[in-house]
């Protein structure tokens, strides 16, 4: 689900930013790092507003399943996926830059996009996560493989 997604939306976008190419290299990585830190900072500025509000206030565990255990398991992937996206965000940069220009700022709004399906389907039910994780993944996965067949190419 989140491969044809991306496909219908983020494909095109691409095309659309490619011919447009409104930014530069350096602005496109400054947003590609600015989008998912601003995905992390909302979660732990819930976390604190969960905690500081309820009895985990001291820093113990939360019960599990509660909001704040929830939204504790939101930053803690968001953080991996962070990570992960701000790494393979760097090294298209470093590797091809033009690229990075009209591939990185598209990307960084849809990783923002599948981080708030992520928490919209954690807090629904568990499993329904998974577009979100999905969606943040996979195109993360496929810029590192960009970048490496950017070096390559090279």
């Amino acid at each position: 689900m989140a491969w044809a997604l991306f496909l219908v939306v983020v494909v095109p976008l691409l095309s659309l930013f490619r011919a447009l190419s409104p930014v530069s290299p350096d602005d496109a990585l400054a947003v590609a790092l600015a989008l998912p830190a601003l995905c992390l900072a909302a979660g732990v500025g819930w976390a604190a507003r969960l905690r500081f509000g309820g009895d985990s206030i001291d820093g113990t565990a939360p019960a599990s399943g509660s909001g704040l255990d929830l939204t504790l398991r939101y930053v803690r992937n968001t953080t991996e996926q962070t990570v992960l996206f701000a790494l393979a965000s760097g090294a298209l940069y470093l590797s091809a830059p033009l690229v990075a220009a009209w591939v990185l700022t598209p990307l960084a709004f849809w990783f923002a996009a599948m981080r708030i399906a992520f928490w919209v389907g954690y807090r629904r039910a568990p499993h329904l996560r998974a577009l979100g994780f999905a969606g943040t993944f996979h195109p993360t996965v496929g810029l590192l493989l960009l970048s490496l067949a950017m070096i390559a190419a090279g």
